[in-house]
């Protein structure tokens, strides 16, 4: 999440330590541009435990 963080930093939208991706306002020009551009440096999220 840091690299995540600061890329969108570098494009113009500052996000929480806190805050969840999908909770970002992409409403917002700003944001919605940064997040385009950074995505890639989202991490996966990985599988919960099967259920037995």
């Amino acid at each position: 999440m840091v690299a995540f963080r600061d890329c969108m930093k570098k494009n113009g939208a500052t996000v929480a330590e806190n805050a969840r991706p999908g909770a970002l306002e992409t409403s917002d020009p700003k944001i919605a541009k940064a997040l385009e551009a950074c995505r890639a440096l989202l991490p996966s999220q990985s599988p919960g435990p099967s259920p037995s």
